[in-house]
């Protein structure tokens, strides 16, 4: 993990919002807390906070009871919503009312992720926002709360403006003696606390409707403390999500949406209405999918209320969907050595992030893997055969790590199995490289589950390190903890595995409605990624895992990032900084390699784990100047582990001109010894032509002196742009390089830069700029064949393109383009969707086209044959017309879902408009003088495309001031109606004298000029009633009917 969390300080003035009276609450502190250990890290805080004020001159703030009472409990909410936000939703300062503290001004400083409470006060005092609160002549009192939740410690603290003059019984004295222990606080606000998170997933239940579940990746989680059940919680915004409605009683799908369906409410708007999947069956789960993600906004970060209709019963549930960190990989292809036998991989690791995208809290495209160019390991020094070379080929890989931690893993990818024998499937010797095989069956859990060890997720099979904190191993398995590595048995009965059908790892049960959405559906039995030896079909993401990842993203794990206090503006500070690795042997030896110093971002440092060992750095009279405890392990995370001679270790500390050696110790003897000297190296660049763009291979040259004769070792890395930075050689002692600019992502300023040490002492330089080729994109999605589809099915193809210089083709929009066999345009995005009867029946080629920010291009086709599917159709009637609407372009694509169902005055706007698009002349004049507000004129509903807004405009319907009712049923009189209102807009005449063409039973439920209309529509044979002789005019329309109606409107003018 990173070294720690902390978020900007918030502040606001509270003059006349917090008006209750001061109502005192002893402090007090948890169950699970000791509370000897609890107030000893109260007391450090305050100390080390009122220590900085006086460095300033300034006063110490006094602590009050009530403030840390409050401060506790925000502590708290900060395990379940790392943010300036309650776990209920209000803002963080709704806290003083519920202690009833008066205050006028107030901020809080929060922090997680740090080891210790100096670090996180140092920490504060390096962002200006967290430094000016703790530093403020503004704030009298302050509060702290520490909480602990078995993995990570969190930190509140709270600052008030306060004209109360509390009691000494009211303040907490920090004295160097034991404070005593407090007053208790009740044991059960802890539950409290849960279950406000909780209120916004339970069900309002209602007849049969049993629960109401949002599913990213299954409906129902598992606590790890005692296996009951309980609808999931953390939904991530932008990511793919099903509705699922459990039933109490079984029930028969309706696919028609008549009477099953969801309704989907953001912020009192209606943004989406579901039906649901499957044919008609009996099924105790109802299973809702929007058709795409634009349908439901995106699941944008917000507040939803979900509200589910079977039949008469109706259930809601609200929601909350949150933004999550964006991850970066990269991916690198091995050339690699077995034995001498060179093998190369063959394009499956291109794909290889594909399941983590799917199973982690990370929105669509929340995953960045970047391909990099083949790392070419085949030396004999690389042999995969042998320990040593895993351990060479690891470190190859360990060295791409830029120094700002851009990516959170580096993935090797080898194509056959290493070690020995063939014994490894893929292993590590610790962050931030591992290596996974391209050729093993489950390679896309695998990578899974390396990511995952960065967030300190344990193993799940016999003999690893087991985190039973986090992730428990089934019940009965024995490895080692993954804290203090003692040997430990998983002890959780209700944690269940099965060895025979699913190899190693926890079990996903069905009854917790594991779910792939827009895949697979519901998955039935599954088996964590966190073990091993299942097959990559049968691999799924427990609760528990989910849950943690979606703790640990609530920020970028790379960086400090803070949130409110607008005018503080956060300024990065970057210090000098040293990294220094090595190897150390199990005979004790050490194996130093060279360490560069530079300047860099404190934030960016990863704290490093284990103990026993410490890298110090001292001046030249010996005194130490910075000092990192560290530990390594002798045995390989691989699988299975393995026990080997040499582990790596890597630190980074604070580097100042005063440090003279770098020693490593082991416990208090020092194991080695690095002596400085006086110089650093003098180094330059051979210019880099700047006229002309590079390809092919250059040898990049430069020249150094090191007046003390020291030996130079050097690192290259190339940047295309100001962002991205590929390591190109790591310790290297030639003077020159050959680049191949074929292998790299092109750009038009692009630099290289230089790292020179004798061992401490380092220099870096940074070269002209220069222009380097573009490269095509690269498009991963192959077809091999036509695919085939029946001419009532959806067609949806999502393809993966990656660009070298932009990444994957997702966004923005426009990159990526589809057209058909006439060259027209038919998308712009990276998902081609076509609706059902949007083809006819046949084959069809699409041709997909990407185009990156330099201009080059890529173009693939896709070939789909449509077959025939008359037995889908509920009625035959209207096949043909609607197909022949299509051709009109009278049909708006979302009404092809459920087109037998009723038609809604939505529906009817969008056909309206349509038609009329399709007969006023003059249609270039209407379309120019369009004007569409800025928002959408009605509260019921966003009406993104305009056709509500159109059809008020032109006059063929009205809206309630603010209402338009969009899903409100039309009755066939009305449809006629709006129609007549299009043909005089257009500027067609209604014969007033009209006649039907024959007698109706019902023609006496019309009266005035709705009777005039249905006779002229009649009479034109638009429609024609029904065969028992009637023309039902109050009866609802069907969604068909509204389409087939206005078609027939077209034939019978153009004929």
């Amino acid at each position: 993990m990173k070294k720690g969390m902390l978020k900007k300080p918030v502040s606001i003035l509270l003059a006349l919002l917090l008006i209750l009276s001061l109502q005192l609450a002893p402090l007090a502190v948890f169950a699970e807390e000791d509370s000897d250990d609890y107030f000893k890290h109260i007391e450090e805080a305050v100390r080390l906070v009122n220590a900085e004020r006086s460095k300033e001159g300034l006063s110490e703030y006094v602590v009050t009871y009530d403030l840390c009472y409050a401060a506790y409990l925000r502590a708290m909410e900060l395990s379940l919503v790392y943010d300036h936000v309650r776990p209920d939703g209000s803002q963080w300062y709704t806290v003083f009312d519920d202690y009833g503290i008066k205050c006028s001004n107030a901020s809080e400083n929060v922090a997680y992720g740090f080891k210790s409470i100096s670090d996180v006060v140092e920490a504060w005092m390096n962002l200006p926002g967290n430094r000016a609160n703790i530093l403020s002549t503004d704030f009298n009192y302050i509060g702290v709360g520490y909480y602990h939740d078995g993995v990570y410690e969190y930190w509140a603290l709270l600052f008030i403006t306060s004209d109360v003059e509390y009691g000494e019984e009211e303040i907490l004295t920090i004295s160097s003696s034991t404070c005593e222990q407090p007053g208790q606080l009740p044991e059960d606000i802890y539950d409290e606390i849960e279950e406000n998170l909780d209120e916004t997933a339970e069900t309002e239940e209602s007849g049969n409707i049993q629960s109401i579940e949002v599913a990213q990746v299954m409906g129902k989680g598992m606590p790890i403390e005692d296996g009951s059940l309980y609808n999931m919680q953390l939904h991530v915004a932008g990511k793919n999500t099903a509705i699922l409605v459990s039933l109490k009683k079984p029930v028969t799908v309706d696919p028609s949406g008549k009477t099953q369906y969801v309704i989907i409410t953001r912020e009192e708007k209606e943004i989406a209405r579901l039906k649901p999947l499957g044919a008609e069956k009996k099924t105790n789960l109802l299973e809702f999918l929007p058709q795409n993600l634009k349908e439901v906004d995106n699941w944008a970060e917000g507040d939803y209320t979900i509200t589910a209709v079977v039949g008469n019963d109706t259930g809601s549930v609200n929601v909350k969907f949150r933004e999550r960190m964006t991850m970066r990989i990269l991916a690198v292809p091995i050339k690699g050595n077995w034995g001498g036998e060179i093998k190369s991989c063959e394009g499956q690791w291109k794909t290889g992030g594909k399941f983590t995208q799917t199973v982690y809290p990370l929105k669509n495209g929340g995953l960045i893997w970047e391909l990099a160019p083949e790392l070419d390991l085949s030396d004999s020094k690389y042999d995969l055969t042998t320990d040593d070379g895993c351990y060479e080929v690891w470190k190859a890989l360990a060295s791409k790590k830029t120094r700002d931690n851009r990516y959170t893993l580096i993935v090797g990818f080898a194509r056959d199995w290493q070690g020995e024998g063939g014994k490894y499937a893929g292993y590590t010797y610790g962050m931030p490289a591992t290596v996974v095989t391209e050729t093993d069956q489950d390679m896309m859990a695998t990578v899974a589950h390396e990511i995952a060890h960065c967030y300190d997720i344990g193993e799940e099979y016999p003999g690893g390190a087991i985190n039973m904190k986090v992730n428990p191993a089934p019940y009965g398995t024995e490895g080692v903890d993954w804290y203090t590595r003692e040997e430990i048995v998983a002890n959780k009965e209700f944690i269940k595995g099965n060895r025979d059908e699913f190899g190693y790892g926890s079990l996903i049960l069905p009854e917790q409605h594991p779910y792939e959405p827009y895949g697979r559906g519901l998955l039935g039995t599954m088996v964590s990624y966190m073990g091993y030896g299942a097959k990559q079909s049968q691999i799924w993401t427990t609760s528990a895992l989910w849950e943690h990842l979606f703790k640990s993203f609530a920020h970028n794990g790379n960086q400090i990032f803070s949130a409110g206090n607008e005018e503080e503006q956060e300024q990065e500070k970057r210090i000098s900084l040293i990294d220094i690795s090595g190897t150390i042997n199990k005979d004790g030896t050490v194996i130093l390699d060279p360490s560069y110093h530079y300047e860099g971002l404190w934030e960016h440092v990863e704290e490093p784990e284990g103990k026993g060992y410490f890298a110090v750095l001292l001046d030249k009279d010996g005194k130490e100047l910075e000092k990192v405890e560290f530990g390594v392990s002798f045995t390989t995370m691989s699988n299975p582990p393995i026990s080997v001679d040499k582990a790596p270790f890597f630190v980074t500390l604070k580097y100042s001109q005063e440090v003279k050696a770098i020693e490593i110790r082991h416990g208090t003897e020092t194991v080695y010894r690095a002596e400085a000297t006086e110089n650093k190296p003098e180094l330059s660049f051979t210019p880099i032509p700047s006229d002309k763009e590079f390809t092919g291979k250059y040898t990049v040259t430069w020249q150094s002196e090191d007046k003390d004769g020291d030996k130079l070792f050097y690192e290259l890395w190339y940047a295309p742009n100001e962002e991205g930075l590929i390591c190109l050689a790591n310790n290297i002692t030639d003077t020159s390089y050959e680049v191949d600019f074929d292998a790299l992502p092109g750009g038009k300023e692009a630099k290289f830069y230089l790292y020179a040490t004798d061992g401490i002492n380092t220099t870096i330089i940074e070269s002209n700029s220069f222009a380097v080729e573009y490269k095509a994109p690269e498009v991963l999605t192959e077809q091999s064949e036509p695919q085939k589809f029946r001419v009532t099915d959806e067609i949806y193809i999502e393809v993966d393109v990656y660009d070298p210089q932009d990444g994957y083709m997702y966004e923005p929009e426009g990159q990526i383009v589809w057209t058909d066999e006439k060259g027209e345009i038919v998308s712009e995005d990276y998902a081609l969707l076509l609706f059902p009867y949007e083809l006819a029946i046949g084959e069809h080629t699409f041709t997909m086209t990407a185009t990156n920010s330099g201009g080059k291009s890529v173009s693939k086709e896709y070939k789909f044959i449509i077959e025939d599917d008359e037995s889908a159709l509920p009625q035959s009637w209207s096949r043909e017309e609607f197909k022949q609407a299509l051709m009109y372009w009278l049909v708006d694509p979302s009404l092809m879902y459920g087109y037998a169902n009723d038609a809604s005055r939505i529906d009817l706007a969008a056909t309206a408009v349509n038609l009329y698009f399709m007969i006023a002349e003059d249609i270039e004049e209407i379309i120019d003088n369009i004007e569409f507000s800025e928002e959408s004129p009605y509260s019921d509903f966003e009406d993104e495309d305009g056709y509500a807004e159109l059809a008020v405009t032109f006059g063929f319907l009205t809206a309630d001031g603010d209402l338009f009712e969009p899903h409100k049923p039309v009755t066939r009189s009305e449809m006629v109606d709006v129609y007549c209102k299009v043909l005089e807009k257009a500027g067609f005449e209604i014969d007033q004298n009209a006649r039907f063409k024959k007698e109706y039973a019902d023609i006496g439920e019309l009266t005035g000029v709705s009777r005039t209309n249905m006779a002229y529509m009649n009479s034109i044979g638009a429609i024609t009633g029904y065969g028992n002789d009637i023309l039902a005019p109050m009866d609802f329309a069907t969604r068909e009917q509204v389409v087939v109606v206005a078609k027939r409107i077209v034939d019978a003018l153009f004929e």
